[in-house]
């Protein structure tokens, strides 16, 4: 047998026992037993990481985490959250999209009030940061920007968008937010402030142009989105727009150096 063919045995084999051991573990939790599942959770995470099987101890600890949230049980099922963030950070895990995605699987899942969600999302943007940048990477700040806004929760889903690479996202839940929280025609306010935070950050992205006429045939707000590319101003054609619209642009203009 060639040692790739041992890997794969092998690994099947760890598969099966974590299945196993998730199926005794599953069938406390559906009897109530939490307490005494969330102690065997946590005992089999520290024996697997003591036999350096991390990607057993992640796949158990967020499977348990998804459970636990089925039944209502925020804090065994943040607890293990946290784990699945140890894991990565003790394995030294390369940050990739599936695993941020993951992570934010378990975010959205967080009572939305609770401390122990704040605590959970420094942490993950701290290890996502993985020499991309200091404040966490654009991707996960992507993700975690949306799922914020489902949650209606446009303020900080907006600061999430302005450390992401995500333009257009931003500028649509920016339509809704000014829908929801103001006037139709205080939106380009809204975009304003959004402008000014790129500018303030100084974000790593090239800065976007965010127009927001408004289609009156439709009575619709419609998000239009340049991408800017610092050396090469550009001119855009277009539905005339407002005055602040204009003002916008300027704002944007004058902030990325274009003289």
């Amino acid at each position: 047998m060639s040692e790739q063919e041992s890997l794969r045995c092998s690994n099947a084999r760890n598969r099966g026992g974590v299945q196993r051991v998730e199926g005794k573990l599953r069938a406390s939790v559906e009897k109530g037993d939490y307490y005494e599942a969330h102690q065997m959770y946590r005992t089999l995470f520290f024996r697997y990481m003591s036999q350096a099987k991390h990607a057993e101890a992640r796949e158990l600890m967020h499977n348990g985490a998804l459970l636990f949230f089925s039944y209502n049980q925020q804090n065994s099922a943040a607890d293990l959250s946290m784990l699945v963030l140890e894991v990565l950070e003790k394995s030294e895990t390369k940050v990739e999209d599936e695993i941020l995605e993951s992570l934010d699987k378990l975010f959205s899942r967080m009572d939305q009030n609770s401390p122990e969600r704040v605590a959970f999302v420094s942490r993950a943007l701290k290890w996502s940061t993985g020499g991309s940048g200091k404040l966490g990477h654009p991707k996960f700040h992507q993700l975690l920007a949306v799922t914020l806004w489902k949650e209606q929760n446009y303020s900080e889903s907006r600061y999430h968008f302005l450390h992401s690479s995500d333009g257009e996202g931003c500028a649509q839940m920016l339509v809704e937010y000014s829908a929801s929280r103001g006037f139709r025609t205080e939106v380009d306010m809204f975009v304003a402030q959004a402008v000014l935070q790129y500018v303030k950050h100084g974000a790593a992205m090239s800065y976007y142009i965010i127009t927001v006429p408004l289609l009156k045939e439709q009575k619709q707000c419609f998000c239009g989105v340049q991408h800017i590319h610092r050396e090469t101003p550009v001119h855009r054609e277009g539905p005339s727009l407002r005055p602040a619209s204009t003002k916008l642009y300027l704002v944007s203009a004058a902030g990325s150096g274009w003289g």
